[in-house]
This record gives structure tokens, C-alpha cells and sequence, in this order.
């Protein structure tokens, strides 16, 4: 099988170049688009972002790239993540290049979500559904959402260990945190992290918006550290005795990719109890929690018994495995289900 996939690149450990080194673990011959190659002006995405402007997302010099290497390559396969920078009449060259092609859309983020704020960037996308042979996405409830707009096969992705990057830190790894979280200061998070730093746990963050968004950084200085990518962040997690593994709850999500890339790292991740983490986690409900008072308790419980998490940290990464929760055998099962219709 021969695809093009087309998402953005820059980040060594972003989600699109997981899935990228996923379809190569497959045996499919990639030829890759970065969208951060085609990004437009700061300026330009500037006024989109304040005016609301999704027309200025468009990207003429994007959809020309593809139907290049359509046309060069013909593949079986068309791989496009969040595409909003399309319109119909993009879709329909594309499919016109190659008229044997399945164009298999990616799109974890939730239009129907509580960023109402943000639905404006979703106009173009939602024109452009019916034309796409398959939709990848992270909810049961966009399944329902996007039948309103499309009639091709939705498929729920589930997501897994990206192996080359997430895997247990060397023996001689010094521990420099009790306890970390990695991400964004969005939703209700400031409150949280506030209960908990108040209580005395150590916790350290690593992440954007958090002296922009609250006053945490200034009343513990040296708890908040700037975001971190590729193997600096799994330096971190190494560096970690547990994980705090928080979900956004605009985007109504059940798991991130911290579900699995802090177990894929050997350490415990204390987390939201959500229907899919109780899934996920299975034995392990020691690990997650309903309320700020349960998470409290749950991290404190641990930071007392260190040696405890060290060991559910290898045994969780150790039955993710047994249960082939990996990112390749994820797209495996991708390929071998949804693209035989």
C-alpha cells in the first residue's frame, strides 16, 4: 500500500508523527506533507484567530502540494489530520488526481465540544466531510455528530505507545520530581493544581498559558517550568516518580496522549477516572480519581509509598504491552478493518 499523509511535522513527539511512524511500522510506503511548511503568515493567522476569519485558514499552496504528489505518486491512500485549510472543490481535485484513492480524514479535537468560542474554525471541515471514504476520530459522540454531515464509515481511534520514543528510562536515572504534570493551562486545571499545591504536593508543571492564565507561577515560583518536546519531555517523565494525567473537559475527552505515553514510560499515571481510563487501567483504580479531595489522597498515598509506584509503574507498562495497547498494532487493526469496504 502506497499513502501520502499529510499533518503537522515540526514536533519530534507530535501526535501526527506517531501516527506517521505507525503506518511505516505497517509495511504502507509514506510520502509525507508538513503542514508546517505551508504554514501562512503570523500576521494573516493573527487576524483569523481575532476577527474569526476561517476563510484566511485556507491553504491554496497546501492542496496544490498534494495534488503534486497525487498525480506523481498515486497512492492507494490519503491521509489528511484536522483538515480545516480545505474546501469541497479541494477534496474533489484531490479525488479527481487519483480516482482509485481513499481519503481517510484524522480528527481527534471536538467541534461539538464546549470551546464555543473555537467553532469557527471548524466551518470549512464540516463542508467538507461527505467526501471523505472514512473519518478517524476519539469519541463515540462524534460518530453520532458527524453522521448529521457525512454517510462514509466513522472508525473510533484508540490510540497506543509510540514505542520509539516512550519506553523505560535507562537504570541510572536520577529522580528530580515527586510528581509532574505535563500541559496546557486550559479548562479548570489552575484549580486544581492550585488544591493540590496548597496541600503541599510538590508537584511541578511543565507547560504554555500558566503565567498568562493564573497567578500560580508567581505564589510557587519554583514549581512552573516552560513546556517541554520529544526527548526532553520523556526526560521528564523519566525523571518522575508518578504522572498526574488531567483530560480536557471543553474538548468532553475520555483520554489524552498521556494515557499512554507515561505508562508506555514505565511511571504510574494518576488520572481522571473517566469510563475509558477504567477501561484502560483495568486493575489499576488505585490510580485514578473522581475529585480533587481523591486526588489528594491518591497522589499523597503514593509520594508515602514510592517504592509501590515504581513497581505499578513497570507493571502498567508491562500490561499495556501484553494488551498490544501500541500504536502500530492500533493502526494495524485500522487497516485491516476500514480499508477493506
Amino acid at each position: 500500500m502506497k499513502a501520502i499523509f499529510v499533518a503537522a511535522l515540526k514536533n519530534s513527539s507530535a501526535s501526527g508523527r506517531q501516527r506517521l511512524w505507525a503506518l511505516k511500522a505497517c509495511g504502507v510506503e509514506v510520502i509525507t506533507i508538513d503542514k508546517n511548511s505551508f504554514e501562512k503568515p503570523w500576521l494573516q493567522l493573527k487576524i483569523a484567530n481575532l476577527f474569526k476569519l476561517s476563510f484566511l485558514k485556507l491553504n491554496n499552496k497546501l492542496s496544490k502540494a498534494i495534488i503534486k504528489e497525487i498525480i506523481i505518486n498515486k497512492p492507494d491512500l490519503l491521509w489528511l489530520e484536522w483538515p480545516q485549510e480545505f474546501t469541497a472543490s479541494n477534496i474533489l481535485a484531490f479525488k479527481a488526481a487519483c480516482k482509485d484513492m481513499r481519503l481517510v480524514s484524522f480528527q481527534d479535537d471536538n467541534p461539538w465540544g464546549d470551546r464555543f468560542k473555537d467553532f469557527w474554525m471548524w466551518k470549512y471541515y464540516l463542508k467538507i466531510t461527505p467526501y471523505f471514504d472514512v473519518h478517524l476520530v476519539k469519541r463515540e459522540s462524534d460518530i453520532s455528530n458527524l453522521k448529521r454531515y457525512s454517510k462514509a464509515p466513522c472508525y473510533l481511534w484508540e490510540g497506543g505507545i509510540y514505542s520509539p520514543l516512550f519506553r523505560k528510562p535507562p537504570h541510572n536515572i536520577i529522580i528530580k520530581y515527586p510528581i509532574i504534570f505535563v500541559g496546557t493551562c486550559l479548562d479548570d486545571r489552575a484549580k486544581l493544581i492550585g488544591y493540590l499545591l496548597d496541600n503541599g504536593v510538590p508537584i511541578h508543571v511543565f507547560g504554555n498559558k500558566w503565567h498568562e492564565r493564573t497567578n500560580l507561577p508567581k505564589l510557587y515560583p519554583n514549581q512552573f517550568h516552560a513546556a517541554v518536546e520529544g526527548q526532553s519531555y520523556v526526560d521528564v517523565i523519566w525523571e518522575a516518580t508518578m504522572c498526574l494525567g488531567l483530560v480536557s473537559h471543553t474538548n468532553r475527552d475520555e483520554w489524552t496522549m498521556r494515557s499512554y505515553e507515561v505508562p508506555g514510560c514505565g511511571k504510574p499515571l494518576i488520572a481522571e477516572k473517566t469510563p475509558f481510563h477504567t477501561s484502560l487501567f483495568k486493575d489499576n483504580s488505585l490510580l485514578l480519581f473522581s475529585s480533587q479531595e481523591d486526588c489528594l489522597e491518591k497522589i499523597n498515598h503514593f509520594l508515602d509509598n514510592q517504592y509501590d509506584a515504581c513497581k505499578l509503574g513497570s507493571l502498567l507498562h508491562q500490561s499495556f504491552l501484553n494488551d498490544k495497547r501500541t500504536l502500530d498494532h492500533c493502526m494495524k487493526v485500522f487497516l485491516e478493518t476500514k480499508l477493506s469496504f
